[in-house]
């Protein structure tokens, strides 16, 4: 969801070697952090990245040797260990596979000891020939002073809260007649819901149901929706419903991965009963 903004690309100019991204909670990290890598690997060395030179490919498909994102969605557990990043300190070290830079991407800040901060301090104050180090972070005030003085720092949050303020207003009639019948989750009517999307776009329509769902995730983590924040109550039963969070989620990331078939799909009827009968399946 996170884009890279216009006064982002002035402080990537110079391809700094460490750089704080400030980010929302639910913003896809990783795309984030392959935006970056793009900038600083593209072969055509221009402020934006060609997105078709090899570098850029493979940076795409987070299969850069001199790439590495690391965060807690690929741990078992729900913080990052000393251990965890033991594990990385040989990438640390290694010469890069094609000679130029490498790229270390962590996120989030909140979510590592005190401990690995001490150590991302250590590596950023002496860091290793041609490493760059990208830090997220939810917001600035819970990064150590150490560390932000010694970063740039792009604000993305700021800008997706805009963002969000005016897709409310772009879309509120869509979600008047979407969201409550999402809230019927396993129980929701495939050809009602379908009937009350007919006028509207449907990737507009794949958005919002993915930010539901994005605001089901967060308020089983205890915390306040993002997007629909009048719904927190009816977001707590549909969690009581649901047998798997995990479930939910991946049928979440099924539906966004139907995106990629939207130019190939000539019936719009049945596309849509695809993405709602998809998400039927993440309550069972």
């Amino acid at each position: 969801m996170t884009a890279i903004n216009e006064s982002s690309y002035s402080v990537l100019k110079n391809k700094p070697s460490a750089i704080l991204v400030i980010s929302s909670a639910v913003s896809t990290v990783l795309d984030t952090a392959i935006s970056l890598g793009k900038i600083y690997f593209c072969m055509e060395g221009r402020e934006k990245p060609c997105e078709k030179c090899k570098n850029c490919m493979l940076v795409g498909k987070n299969q850069h040797p001199d790439f590495i994102h690391f965060d807690i969605s690929s741990l078992a557990s729900d913080a990052i260990k000393v251990s965890d990043i033991k594990l990385l300190s040989s990438f640390f070290q290694l010469t890069s596979n094609q000679g130029g830079t490498r790229i270390f991407s962590l996120g989030f800040l909140e979510n590592v000891s005190l401990t690995i901060k001490n150590a991302l301090l250590k590596t950023i104050e002496e860091p290793p020939k041609n490493l760059k180090v990208i830090l997220f972070a939810k917001s600035k005030s819970s990064v150590p002073l150490t560390i932000k003085s010694r970063c740039q720092i792009i604000n993305l949050r700021e800008d997706i809260e805009t963002e969000i303020d005016a897709s409310r207003k772009k879309f509120s009639e869509l979600d008047e007649k979407l969201v409550p019948l999402l809230f019927k989750g396993q129980n929701i009517i495939v050809s009602d819901v379908v009937k009350a999307c007919q006028n509207y776009e449907i990737e507009d329509i794949l958005d919002r149901v993915v930010l539901w769902v994005h605001d089901v995730l967060l308020v089983a983590s205890d915390q306040y929706p993002f997007f629909f924040k009048t719904y927190k109550n009816e977001y707590l039963k549909v969690i009581k419903s649901v047998q798997s969070v995990q479930c939910l989620l991946e049928t979440n990331h099924d539906i966004l991965q139907m995106k990629r078939y939207l130019l190939n799909n000539l019936n719009k009827n049945l596309f849509l009963e695809n993405i709602f009968m998809e998400f039927k399946n993440g309550f069972k």
